[in-house]
């Protein structure tokens, strides 16, 4: 790392005196979520998440719990985020603890399931709820795609996206 800034990732730590006093994690998305249920259930997933690690660090510490080095599972890594913008949730990706193949969306599954105790014990299982709304039906991505194999022009697919934001806003007020 050159500087504080140079590090970039999907994932990466900051706070107010970064490198040295760290207060929380920043994600990086790729798609802009416009659904504000969606947006607070993957903030709470990925908070689920930082909780559940801490109650079970043992098994679920990369440098203790895999059968890959340090670099393998930077590359594991690599390989993953590279499949996931190419394949979205049904990229087929590789298992950080023991390289087995798993779909994405079938891996985010999985962990909703493990993180539901957690969830329950913090009484945020519903904020989950559009997270599986989104493994069922597909993320954005996936419907536009979709709509222009059926044959929806660029432009309908925008107008129907833009209403449908409309619509999900007005819901919301």
């Amino acid at each position: 790392m050159q500087n504080i800034r140079h590090f970039w990732s999907s994932i990466r730590p900051n706070g107010p005196q970064r490198p040295l006093v760290l207060d929380r994690l920043e994600l990086r998305i790729c798609d802009f979520v416009h659904d504000i249920n969606l947006l607070l259930g993957i903030t709470a997933m990925l908070e689920l998440r930082i909780l559940y690690l801490f109650e079970n660090i043992k098994t679920l510490d990369p440098l203790t719990a895999s059968i890959f080095s340090i670099d393998q599972l930077s590359e594991i890594c690599d390989q993953n985020e590279i499949s996931a913008a190419k394949d979205s949730l049904n990229s087929e990706l590789i298992h950080w603890q023991d390289g087995k193949k798993v779909i994405c969306g079938e891996w985010i599954h999985n962990l909703l399931s493990d993180l539901s105790p957690t969830a329950e014990k913090f009484n945020m299982k519903k904020l989950l709820k559009p997270i599986h709304k989104v493994l069922e039906e597909g993320n954005q991505s996936m419907k536009w795609i979709n709509q222009y194999e059926k044959g929806l022009s660029i432009e309908k697919i925008m107008q129907i996206t833009i209403d449908d934001m409309i619509k999900n806003e007005n819901e919301s007020i």
